[in-house]
């Protein structure tokens, strides 16, 4: 029993010396910490998920209206040009206001980095939200009776304005831009000195 103690000590021995194994001094020694050089930066860019760059803001005023059906006499007039100007049954005109935000969705990304420069392909920007707040809406004007449903088709085409405001302002185009700008500014502050977009 003795002899092969002695003998596994030997050969632990023989080993240290010529280097094919690892010294038994180091087992125990704490190991350098490796980190692989890759951009966690950009993951980081796409855990961000969603970049809004432009927002665009306003107040306008909608409205819906119901005229009275004319009756024969009425219809005879306007048959000879002597129309009245037709009756208001009833209106309802409200003043909004709300916001649009435009900007890139981030978990589309795709990056190439090489050293210290950086290749990203961005999707487009487009219309992210569009908010309108139960308390961004002010009655201005409500005549007759308006079911709940009414109502909420009124807002909707606030909504829509919003929207076409939004488009007709060329947001989604600026907030590219803006994007653009941003995460530029960003790579460059992470260490690439070489930044390059390409658009999907």
């Amino acid at each position: 029993m003795l002899t092969v103690a002695a003998l596994v000590i030997a050969i632990l021995w023989v080993l240290d010396r010529t280097s094919i194994f690892p010294s038994v001094s180091t087992w125990f020694k704490p190991k350098p910490v490796l980190i692989d050089n890759t951009p966690l930066v950009i993951k980081e860019v796409r855990q961000i998920a969603e970049l809004n760059t432009m927002q665009l803001y306003a107040e306008l005023v909608v409205d819906s209206t119901e005229y009275t059906k004319p009756n024969p006499a009425i219809t005879a007039l306007r048959a000879i040009g002597l129309a009245p100007l037709p009756a208001i049954s009833r209106q309802l005109v409200l003043i909004a206001k709300g916001r649009v935000k435009a900007g890139i969705d981030l978990k589309q990304i795709e990056a190439v980095a090489t050293g210290d420069s950086v290749s990203i392909r961005l999707p487009k920007a487009t219309i992210t939200e569009v908010i309108t707040n139960p308390a961004d809406f002010e009655t201005f004007v409500e005549n007759g009776y308006w079911t709940n449903t009414e109502v909420i088709a009124v807002k909707e085409k606030a909504r829509r304005q919003l929207l076409g405001m939004a488009w007709r302002q060329n947001l989604p185009a600026k907030a590219d831009a803006r994007a653009r700008q941003v995460l530029e500014l960003f790579l460059r502050q992470s260490g690439f000195r070489v930044v390059t977009f390409v658009t999907l």
